[in-house]
């Protein structure tokens, strides 16, 4: 049977021009192939000989194995421009019937179609005029093969070959079933880079979604896993999402997602994985990891986004302190009032008990750490570390012999040359377990042996006796005291930034140890 060319060629003109990209008729065809029920479908190009040298023969197989077709949907949806069962059946992808049509858009020489059902087995052939034949098969067909035959050179086969599998590997990479290209699997399960991530399903929906630092982040819309969109938008802030669901579909030139009532069911299952499932799962993976720094990053990008609410989760307990503790968001604002600043550490010591006693909270956090980048966040402002912004020298520990206590006398006695009153002059380790001070040969206080701030300065000076220099001056003192109280008092001086030593100081100094080294 042949079908007037003049019937119908203006009408498919008009239908093939919206397939801009002509080897979209991939992602038509598998998708035909999926609403047959099809859970495998098979895309396999090859280059036959030609009648010339320079010219090869294309042949692009699409097969499946789906329902397939019998006359009754051959005259009736195949050939049939815009009469599909697909209206208003939502286990169907496409809406207009007309996914076929895709395939002259490649402007091909020929089309060859086999297919069978009920029993019955045909063969169609569309001609370059898109005139076609209808023929009885002898050999039974299971589900439908398609065959899209054009002449062209191997360049522009490999051209062809090359973009075949990048619309395949865009379209139809999520579809649900097998999907093959040249032997090879493509089609891969629906997932989202990144660690944290929900996967929930609900109503013929399912919605993959997780938190991205990516700004704007991820979106994608499928149906039964085939693209129907995809790009960058900022549907829930730093949320990164992938919507496959029956609710949904395209426009006929695929370029948006029809906003209707059933798009807007699925949007509402993704709102409530976004902002429940999600945050969930982010305070429930806090709880058990406090410390894992790719949480903490993502929870810092959230609480630095002021749109963004902690809802019931802001009571939850998660954030450590060096003193054991778990406090909530709430909880920690409520530390930093006015007798409190921010104060973090790498991990409990001596100044963290100090602070402690006093009632600041030090948090857990190491310098450059997510979590100091979360705490930051959740405070608006940075934080400063303990251990270097306190100093706790231990006077008490420190055995003074009597080499050792005569040296600091006189070390107090030259130190009064240059200013009155003197200052005390004491010795302490400058060795506890989170101390910035080590490397110090001495350190200013009021209060000897407390905690202080770190340019406290005060009437105590308080000598490393750990020092390397500190050590050797008090071997050295126990023969030669005054001397080695001399050289102590000359690099205190010269360490100290507001002192130093003039000509006059020096004489005095010198002249003051020559009158004790007498005998």
């Amino acid at each position: 049977m042949r079908k007037g060319k003049q019937e119908t060629c203006d009408i498919l003109d008009d239908l093939v021009s919206q397939f801009t990209d002509p080897m979209c008729f991939l992602r038509e065809l598998v998708q035909n192939s999926l609403d047959a029920g099809s859970s495998r479908i098979e895309i396999t190009f090859e280059l036959l000989p030609g009648a010339t040298p320079r010219k090869g023969v294309m042949v692009i197989h699409v097969d499946d194995w789906g329902e397939g077709m019998n006359r009754e949907v051959i005259d009736g949806q195949l050939t049939r421009l815009f009469s599909s069962s697909k209206e208003g059946d939502l286990t169907k992808i496409g809406k207009f019937g007309i996914g076929f049509v895709s395939v002259f858009a490649l402007d091909p020489d020929a089309v060859i179609v086999d297919t069978g059902r009920d029993g019955e087995s045909w063969r169609l052939v569309f001609n370059r005029d898109r005139t076609f034949e209808r023929i009885v098969r002898h050999e039974p067909v299971e589900g439908t093969k398609i065959q899209v035959i054009r002449e062209l050179s191997e360049t522009e086969f490999a051209k062809r070959l090359e973009e075949g599998k990048k619309t395949v590997s865009f379209w139809c990479r999520h579809a649900e079933a097998d999907i093959f290209f040249q032997g090879a699997r493509i089609s891969e399960e629906v997932s989202l880079p990144g660690r944290l991530t929900v996967r929930h399903e609900e109503a013929g929906t399912v919605v993959l979604a997780g938190y991205t630092k990516e700004s704007p982040p991820f979106f994608g819309f499928y149906n039964k896993g085939l693209t129907l969109m995809e790009g960058r938008r900022v549907y829930h802030p730093h949320v990164a999402f992938k919507v496959s669901s029956r609710y949904l579909e395209h426009t006929l030139t695929r370029d948006r997602i029809i906003q209707d009532e059933n798009y807007e069911k699925a949007m509402a299952i993704l709102k409530r994985a976004a902002l429940e499932l999600l945050p969930a799962r982010l305070f429930d993976e806090l709880e058990k990891n406090p410390r894992d720094e790719e949480l903490l990053s993502i929870a810092a990008v959230l609480f630095k986004d002021p749109a963004w609410d902690t809802g019931p989760h802001g009571r939850r307990r998660w954030i450590p302190t060096t003193d054991g503790r778990k406090l909530s968001p709430e909880e920690l604002r409520r530390c930093t009032g006015e007798k409190h600043a921010f104060y973090f550490d790498d991990a409990d010591n001596a100044v963290t008990r100090a602070l402690s006693a006093k009632g600041i909270t030090v948090f857990l956090a190491a310098p450059g750490s997510a979590a100091l980048e979360l705490l930051a966040a959740l405070l608006g402002v940075a934080g400063v570390r303990a251990s270097e912004a306190f100093i706790l020298p231990s006077v008490d520990g420190v055995r003074a012999g009597a080499a050792w206590r005569l040296i600091l006398d006189e070390v107090k006695e030259l130190l009064g040359l240059r200013a009155e009153p003197p200052p005390s002059v004491l010795p302490g380790s400058f060795d506890y377990e989170g101390s910035s001070i080590r490397g110090e040969l001495f350190v200013r206080q009021e209060k000897p042996g407390t905690l202080s701030p770190r340019e406290s300065g005060g009437g105590a000076l308080v000598i490393n006796a750990s020092h390397p220099h500190a050590a050797k001056l008090l071997a050295a003192g126990a023969e030669r005291p005054h001397l080695a109280a001399y050289l102590l008092a000359k690099l205190i001086l010269l360490a100290a930034p507001d002192e130093g030593i003039d000509t006059a100081l020096e004489g005095a100094l010198l002249a003051h140890c020559v009158r004790r080294e007498e005998p």
